[in-house]
Formats: structure tokens, sequence, C-alpha cells
């Protein structure tokens, strides 16, 4: 490569947290675990929590 010009290609670079499945949480007691803000964050099927069903 001495001398030459090469051309720059984008390195995709992941933390281990984000290449890990995502383990939802699970139902307890008929109450749906939500976030901080009261959602339930559901951006994928395997988001959704276990015991839990997605009515569209």
């Amino acid at each position: 490569f001495a001398g030459k010009k090469v051309k720059a290609l984008p390195l995709e670079l992941f933390g281990m947290w984000q290449t890990v499945p995502y383990e939802p949480p699970e139902v307890k007691n008929g109450i749906i675990p939500r976030n901080e803000y009261g959602n339930v964050d559901l951006f994928k099927e395997s988001m959704l929590p276990k015991g839990a069903v997605h009515i569209d």
C-alpha cells in the first residue's frame, strides 16, 4: 500500500451489549412491566414481555 490511496470503507463497531439478544421481562401477577415513562417498548415481536400477547 505504500504510496497508494486506499478507499475508506465504513467500519461497523458494536458494543458487547448490542450483540446479545434482548431478554424481555416477564408479566407477573397480571402486571405488564413498563419503562420509567409508563410505556412498553415493542419495536419487534421478540421484545414482547413473556406471558403477554400483542393485539393489533
